[in-house]
């Protein structure tokens, strides 16, 4: 009599696998183990575990990519930002002084925003106004680690950086949504063609 235990429907809820294909009770002989009847679960370990190590492989992988667009998203919001909000503004735009500095205070609220996927504050990045918030307190560390202020009240730039970066995050988050959707309608609008 076979156990619940050497069924191999019994391991495939263990680890969540919808279904094992079924078997000819030869098939198990030729793995190298048992057939059916006798019980194969060295065929259904090996079924399993390919089958868990395949999920594993695409989750890290599509995990990996979510934090590769956070980091880009995260770089180019502050970097955005600080141009603007430094004296000058987009008026230094040939400057390699302001474009250092704005490269750093994007380079580190990026890796800020990875480090926080880690953690489960990782929660904020989901929603539009979260995000935006998050965006923001990150960019004004970043900002103010990267650079004193510029202006003659020391914290006014660094925390008017991370509202501006805050509100580019917000826009972003409308405007590039559904494979920026919005744009594409409104592109197709001006030039009377139809949305693709």
């Amino acid at each position: 009599m076979q156990s619940r235990y050497s069924s191999p429907r019994f391991y495939s809820r263990l680890i969540g696998v919808k279904r094992l294909p079924r078997m000819a009770s030869g098939a198990g002989q030729l793995a190298g183990g048992p057939g059916l009847d006798g019980g194969n679960r060295g065929v259904v370990f090996q079924h399993v575990r390919m089958d868990a190590q395949a999920r594993r492989g695409y989750i890290m992988s599509s995990e990996w990519k979510r934090r590769v667009r956070l980091f880009i998203q995260r770089f180019w919001q502050p970097t955005s930002a600080c141009m603007t909000c430094m004296p000058g503004s987009w008026g230094n735009v040939m400057s390699l002084a302001h474009w250092t500095i704005a490269f750093q205070t994007g380079l580190l609220t990026g890796l800020l925003a990875i480090l926080l996927t880690f953690t489960p504050a990782a929660k904020f990045f989901a929603h539009r106004y979260s995000n935006a918030l998050m965006v923001g307190f990150l960019t004004t560390l970043g900002d103010a680690y990267s650079h004193a202020s510029h202006y003659r009240i020391p914290i006014v730039e660094h925390v008017l950086t991370g509202v501006a970066s805050a509100l580019f995050a917000l826009a972003a988050s409308y405007l590039f949504e559904d494979r920026a959707r919005r744009l594409r309608a409104a592109w197709a609008w001006i030039v009377g063609q139809p949305v693709r």
